[in-house]
């Protein structure tokens, strides 16, 4: 998984932050528009683009329905499993571990066009869509 901060903006006067999530196999992309409201922060958009579609934004009320407010700090949600020596950052939490294997200070935005109202039928195969 390919984890970037994709671009930075202002939501209603509070610090925001594009985080674009991606798996190296380019099978979808989602970037999140995170907003960082004191200890909180929360996704105040969400848009997400599938290979060969067009990016979609997902509506406000699907954000709302699962949005909750995280915490701003990982650490207050990981568990310390101690330290060690290496070259790589590593976070490990109860049900997952990530460790960071490249840093690329280079990256490019990987959702392009200009995203569309959310359509569920986008899903679908092109063979299986109907007109």
């Amino acid at each position: 998984m390919e984890t970037a901060i994709a671009g930075k903006e202002s939501v209603d006067g509070k610090a925001a932050h594009w985080f674009e999530n991606s798996m190296p196999m380019g099978e979808m992309v989602t970037k999140a528009l995170t907003v960082v409201d004191g200890q909180p922060t929360y996704v105040s958009r969400m848009i997400m683009q599938m290979p060969n579609r067009p990016p979609m934004e997902m509506p406000a009320q699907m954000l709302q329905m699962h949005g909750q407010k995280r915490s701003a700090d990982v650490r207050n949600e990981a568990e310390d499993v101690g330290s060690e020596s290496v070259t790589t950052t590593s976070v490990q939490g109860k049900d997952a571990t990530m460790l960071l294997t490249k840093v690329i200070t280079d990256g490019k935005d990987k959702i392009t066009g200009t995203p569309q109202r959310f359509n569920p039928m986008m899903f679908q195969q092109p063979d299986q869509q109907h007109p």
